[in-house]
């Protein structure tokens, strides 16, 4: 048996867990004192180079990946199995998403390319390009026989799913245990007759909105954060059931610059418990997916396994609820993980993206791939990435304007741009909640700036010499 060791790490009575505290947010307090972290770290240079072992064989290749995430739920009380999972290999301790919805940061994990070589900018794509080369068609090249199962119907209609030998899933009402034993009852079932490697790929939609975690979870996750069972969530004379009914996340995210105070810090507290419920049920199946693919004869001590959030999720910290809508760190910063015979356990601090984790893996199986970043060791580099908003046709929010924005990464510092041209700068190492715009005063790097000002230029650029076709 392959398992973990499996411990309730309890939160205080007052404390959410995670991110900001009920009531807070950068909308509610945009000019708050940045928190004094002590000495800066070098925004170059500050991570040691990494080497990952090129493996002899073919390994089998083990891929999960999680549906909504946040980053800082890691270690936040809520997700003890994944703590101790990530403690046994290497942990990408900066990386952020490519993107701030699921089709665009799949299609940048599944095929080591950022979003804009693919094409989502200017457009939203539908479907991938058909020259795309994705994990599943590389590795089937190499001789792999692959399994996929997934409780998110996107990757299927994005044609994301489209090399696998073996697919299954889709129920996007299942929830991680249903899943978990889908998956191995049926989709992988016949991994133990196989007589080739195996890539196998499971993709769990929670903890995405609906978040339906089951009530005695719900309960005992309200009495860790608060002390206390919460009545359900009742605003305006309207009882909301947010397990079953996702169109209430919308109507909650219209309504919420016409709560007072008090209905804020409710609808804070409550939703914060029902998602930090579904986080802490998806981290107790996880073991059974392990267990279960070690038992039709996966040896996941000799096997790699890659672990990774597709995008985080917003809570009300900036005046939205869910994600695609905004490019800073609760939608963006992202969990990647990954473990090799052989090789390092401990955490990595240089920035590292989505795009990178593809070419990692090929480049442990010494498989060469043009369309990856190229990137067959962790080097220290800063890394620039892009990442984007978009409406999708609906202006679901007044204080969503449904524009495309640019969010550019290097050494916790990020470049926001949007179309309208307006740029705005966050220090994370000084400002870990980037609750304060210091664009037009920052000079601790002024070579990094102009790095990061021309990057957002270029892609700024590219989108305008396109249909808007994410502008109403």
């Amino acid at each position: 048996m392959w398992s973990l060791p499996w411990l309730l790490i309890s939160c205080s009575p007052t404390d959410t867990g995670f991110g900001t505290a009920p009531g807070d947010s950068a909308v509610d307090s945009p000019t708050d004192s940045p928190v004094d972290t002590g000495p800066l770290p070098d925004l170059r240079g500050w991570a040691e180079p990494v080497g990952l072992p090129t493996l002899q064989g073919q390994p089998d290749v083990v891929w999960v990946t999680l549906d909504t995430l946040r980053a800082d739920m890691l270690g936040s009380g809520h997700t003890p199995g994944l703590a101790a999972l990530f403690a046994s290999g290497l942990t990408l301790t900066r990386h952020q998403a490519s993107s701030n919805w699921t089709s665009p940061t799949m299609t940048a994990i599944l095929a080591g390319q950022d979003p804009l070589e693919v094409g989502y900018f200017p457009t939203r794509l539908s479907v991938v390009p058909d020259a795309l080369r994705l994990v599943g068609q590389v590795l089937g090249e190499q001789g792999y026989e692959t399994w996929a199962c997934t409780t998110n119907g996107v990757l299927g209609d994005a044609q994301l799913t489209r090399d696998y030998d073996h697919l299954g899933g889709w129920s996007e009402d299942a929830r991680a245990d249903e899943h978990v034993s889908w998956c191995l009852e049926n989709t992988y079932a016949d991994l133990a007759q196989r007589t080739a490697p195996a890539l196998i790929h499971t993709h769990f939609l929670d903890p995405h909105d609906a978040y339906r975690a089951p009530q005695e979870l719900v309960e005992e996750v309200m009495l860790d954060l608060y002390g206390e069972v919460l009545e359900p969530l009742t605003l305006w004379g309207k009882t909301y059931e947010l397990d079953t009914d996702r169109g209430a996340y919308a109507e909650l995210e219209l309504r919420w610059p016409e709560y007072d105070d008090d209905e804020r810090t409710l609808l804070v507290r409550y939703l914060a418990a029902i998602y930090a419920a579904e986080v802490r049920f998806l981290d107790r199946e996880l073991p059974a997916l392990f267990d279960g693919l070690q038992a039709l004869g996966v040896d996941l001590d000799q096997a790699v396994v890659m672990v990774a959030t597709d995008h985080g999720e917003q809570l009300f910290e900036r005046g939205h609820l869910t994600h695609a809508r905004s490019a800073f760190a609760e939608e963006t910063a992202a969990l990647a993980w990954l473990r090799a015979p052989g090789g390092p356990v401990g955490v990595y601090e240089g920035q590292t993206t989505h795009r990178d984790l593809a070419s990692l893996l090929y480049g442990m199986l010494g498989v060469t791939e043009d369309s990856a970043s190229g990137l067959a060791a962790l080097d220290g580099a800063p890394r620039i990435t892009t990442g984007f908003q978009c409406a999708q046709g609906e202006h679901i929010s007044p204080l969503h304007a449904g524009q495309q924005a640019w969010a550019l990464h290097s050494g916790g510092v990020r470049l926001v741009g949007d179309v309208d041209g307006t740029r705005r700068l966050y220090d994370a190492r000084s400002d870990p909640g980037e609750a304060v715009d210091v664009y037009g005063t920052w000079d601790a790097d002024p070579a990094l700036l102009a790095e990061l000002e021309a990057a957002v230029d270029g892609v700024e650029a590219q989108a305008l010499a396109g249909a808007q076709v994410c502008l109403e």
